[in-house]
């Protein structure tokens, strides 16, 4: 339980260190407060300032504070007087410090204080120096009492011209602010002290609703989830905590946002019964009313409800279900558009591949799909070229969802000699911001809209429809769009399935079929999955005389997780044997993150102690020089690191850039609590900070709700889970089998195809033939609950 916070009144004198996260350490001091002052007057008073001080320093009350405290450069003015909320702790370096969860600045006593008060506070309504020296004078520490309380009394005092009664009015609203901001500081603290909130979350509140923070917060804690760090499961402890009904229709109506923000399915659309067990789970013992809860919800703009043809209700966050409805008008309405797409009979591409985009390119927006070595992407190469030769390679965009797929692409479309490269789609859309309640918002929109005609997203399977539909949005009219992928993978991380909807609302589709290049066993493996067959693993493999990998998905039969885990150790020793770099040549795959032997977590940790085991730390961080990383929560911009040679710095947001989740880096440095780190496509070195382990800690608690990057936000990457992996390759693929309960429920269909098919020369997998083929009996996209076909299709509105 963290300790109670404490308050402490102090003079701002300066600041000493500033770190990169944001925190910085203040030398401060504590005021002098004669107790006798207030029996004095004029030059008696000024004297009794002067003796309490030489006593208070005489009698060493006066020394300096070190306080560590979240602020902004120059937030806090030097000589003004702030109330710090916090605790006291011994830092190693910096001696006994006072640990401020927030601060405010309150009104000063001595005279230099309350006159730079009134300068600061006051500036713009006619209080300068000479106006704050002259209300000391008449009023000494009343002054700011005076003016605030009594306007018209301070302006009779001073007697100057530019000091209008105008002018002291405004001047007393801002010091009655300050004060209600004070007020409402310490109205919150006492509201979530000991809860586990972030320390950042007072002055967040204070800033979205003023002085009625306070009292919002008590009437509805859920309203904190906005701000990063305060997750369901903390408001909802302070909404008990605070005495509210648990069984409160307010209460079920946050319980759904949040069940539905949890999904890890996939799922836009809910049924009140799906709802009705969780609530239930949350709830306990309590009668639930998941409809009406839904219906409080939405009239608070959360939620939207809609009803299917069979009369069914089903339940969405409003911002999916917004989403979905903007995807499909937009898509709609673009097929409508005359179809441009150039003559393609010439095209230098098979019958089939010829014969099959062909069927693609009867409408606007359209769909290339096939799997593994079936030349889609030789065949798009072929078309985009054709595509810029007759409009221009100005009016063509190549685009993917992540950086390591784009690079791909490019290097594909230049061994074809397409002359047209391509980058993410964020960068195409040019990210604006990041809210912690909206999420991301980009520079093209409906209002300012992409230059380009033609369009090709590749990995088509991957976007969700949030981004789908900022990408619309994006789209000019007449813009021709043809989306490429493979149905066998993994769908979205995120909701829906947009490339699956289109598909089956009738989009023109091509698929390849045929497999026209020796890629091996990994490619015949792939088709053998798409058409429900026995998957042909090797048990040795081998490679033809011209170096093409022949024989290249191996199984390697264990006994258990635990096996498994040493199996691969082995495997990275061996390939660091042949000359083939174990962590940048090489890439372990595993299904959970964390309660498995074979998990992310547990195969991390074993293979760094393996690979990098004296690289430099920096402080509270378990990241090592030389560690490969990976970005583990949701895309954020985050903050550059000095440096002359990278490209990012053009397309930079007020000195940060975007790194997107799943995206792996490389630890180049460390400096005292940051790690300084290197991303490639497009090159970007940043800096991640570090705080306390404590820190680190709780921010990990609510780690879901999570929009603010820090270290926490980082991991390991010598293994990452295949959704994270998703678009991107490896030379070689290691692959434990997990067998536990967990892995064992996420074990799909579409999970295994992905995972093999991410291997660019050899596969190697470790574990047992029943537990890959268990996967495959099991399809998760069909699963997916979405209503974006039938408003494709118009049969629902």
């Amino acid at each position: 339980m963290p300790a109670k916070l404490q308050e402490l009144e102090l003079i701002y004198r300066r600041e000493r260190v500033r770190f990169d996260s944001g925190t910085a350490i203040l030398e401060c001091e504590e005021p002098i407060k004669p107790e006798s002052a207030n029996h004095f007057g004029g030059a008696d008073r000024r004297f009794a300032d002067s003796m309490g001080g030489l006593n208070a320093l005489l009698a060493g009350q006066v020394g300096g504070v070190t306080v560590k405290v979240d602020c902004q450069p120059d937030e806090l003015v030097a000589a003004l007087t702030y109330r710090f909320y916090g605790t006291w702790k011994t830092h190693e370096k910096y001696g006994k410090q006072f640990i401020a969860k927030t601060f405010v600045r309150c009104q000063p006593h001595s005279k230099a204080g309350v006159i730079r008060y009134l300068q600061t506070t006051c500036a713009g309504f006619g209080v300068g120096h000479v106006t704050a020296v002259k209300l000391w004078d008449k009023f000494q520490g009343d002054a700011v009492r005076i003016l605030r309380e009594q306007p018209e009394v301070a302006v009779a005092a001073v007697a100057m011209s530019h000091f209008t009664a105008d002018k002291a009015e405004k001047a007393a609203a801002i010091l009655q602010l300050e004060v209600a901001t004070e007020n409402t500081t310490q109205e919150i603290l006492d509201i979530i002290d000991g809860k586990g909130f972030r320390k950042s979350i007072v002055k967040a509140a204070i800033g979205e609703w003023g002085t009625k923070a306070g009292r919002l917060i008590k009437t509805n804690p859920y309203l904190l989830r906005r701000f990063p760090g305060a997750g369901f499961a903390l408001c909802d402890r302070l909404y008990i905590d605070l005495g509210h009904n648990p069984a409160k229709l307010k209460r079920q109506a946050a319980c759904i946002e949040h069940l539905i923000s949890r999904d890890r399915e996939g799922h836009t659309w809910f049924m009140p019964q799906f709802l009705e067990r969780g609530l239930g789970k949350l709830i306990g013992g309590a009668k639930v009313t998941p409809i009406e809860a839904a219906m409080l919800a939405k009239r608070a703009g959360r939620i939207s409800i809609r009803q299917s043809n069979d009369g069914r209700i089903w339940i969405a966050d409003r911002r999916m279900a917004e989403a979905e409805q903007l995807v499909a008008d937009r898509l709609r309405d673009a097929q409508e558009e005359p179809v441009l797409w150039p003559d393609i009979s010439d095209l230098d591409v098979s019958d089939h591949q010829r014969e099959q985009l062909q069927i693609a390119l009867q409408s606007p927006v359209c769909l290339f799909t096939g799997s593994p070595g079936t030349g889609k992407t030789r065949t798009i190469a072929r078309l985009i070229a054709a595509v810029a030769e007759k409009y221009g390679e100005e009016n063509v965009a190549a685009f993917t969802p992540t950086g390591k797929a784009g690079v791909r692409l490019s290097q594909a479309l230049a061994g074809y000699q397409c002359p047209v490269s391509a980058g993410t789609i964020y960068r195409l859309l040019g990210v604006a911001s990041v809210s912690a309640d909206e999420g991301w918002s980009f520079a093209h929109n409906e209002k300012y809209p992409l230059e380009q005609k033609f369009f090709f997203l590749d990995e088509g399977s991957m976007p969700a429809i949030p981004i789908s539909a900022s990408l619309v949005r994006a789209l000019p009219r007449g813009a021709h769009l043809c989306i490429i992928g493979d149905t066998n993978q993994l769908p979205p991380i995120e909701h829906g399935a947009p490339l699956r909807d289109l598909i089956a609302a009738g989009f023109p589709c091509g698929e390849l079929r045929e497999i026209w290049r020796n890629s091996g066993t990994i490619v015949e493996a792939c088709a053998a999955i798409r058409d429900s067959k026995r998957i042909p693993f090797d048990s040795i493999g081998q490679f033809d005389p011209d170096g093409q990998p022949a024989r290249n998905l191996l199984l390697t039969p264990t006994r258990d997780n635990a096996a498994s885990l040493e199996a691969i150790v082995a495997m990275l020793r061996k390939l660091r044997m042949l000359g083939i770099d174990p962590v940048w040549d090489a890439q372990i795959l595993c299904m959970v993150n964390k309660k498995s032997e074979l998990s992310r977590e547990a195969i991390n940790k074993r293979v760094q102690a393996e690979l990098n085991p004296n690289g430099e730390r920096a402080a509270h961080s378990p990241l090592r020089v030389g560690d490969k990383i990976i970005r583990t929560k949701k895309n954020t911009l985050m903050p550059i690191a000095p440096c002359s040679d990278y490209e990012a710095n053009a397309e930079a947001i007020d000195d940060k850039v975007l790194v997107c989740n799943g995206e792996v880096g490389r630890v180049i440095g460390t400096t005292g609590h940051v790690v300084v780190a290197k991303f490639d496509a497009p090159n970007r070195i940043i800096k991640i900070p570090y705080g306390t382990p404590e820190e680190n800690n709780n921010a990990e608690d609510d780690s879901s709700e999570e929009t603010t990057a820090t270290g926490c936000d980082f991991d390991l990457g010598y293994a990452g889970t295949v959704h994270k992996f998703q678009g991107s390759e490896s030379k070689v693929i290691l692959w434990g089998l997990d067998e536990s309960p967990g892995a064992r429920m996420l074990g799909t269909r579409e999970l295994f195809y992905t995972g093999i098919s991410r291997g660019k020369y050899f596969d190697v997998l470790f574990g047992k033939r029943q537990t890959a083929e268990s996967m495959c009996f099991r399809r998760a996209i069909t699963k997916r609950k979405t209503f974006l076909k039938e408003l494709l299709t118009r049969e629902m509105k």
